[in-house]
């Protein structure tokens, strides 16, 4: 969307599962959410980032929790930090 908001874009498509958790790159050039679309019982995320426009979706990890921790430990709520 442009700052005037003309040029709004749909990136994410929801139907019964859910796209969550998106957070700009520090730099604005780039988006990371979590989606369960793969899961047909909605039960884990993957971890996606994708150019702002909403080109080069690229899963980055799969099979989390989002905003929970279950026993295996795989919890995740996107977000942007430096590089290890």
């Amino acid at each position: 969307m442009n700052v005037d908001g003309t040029g709004l874009k749909q990136l994410t498509y929801e139907t019964f599962h859910h796209d969550a958790g998106e957070k700009f790159s520090p730099n604005g050039k780039k988006i990371v959410f979590a989606s369960d679309q793969a899961y047909p019982d909605n039960c884990c995320f993957d971890l996606f980032k994708m150019n702002v426009d909403g080109t080069d979706v690229v899963r980055i990890t799969s099979n989390l929790t989002v905003d929970g921790c279950p026993a295996n430990g795989n919890c995740v709520w996107p977000d942007w930090g430096p590089r290890s």
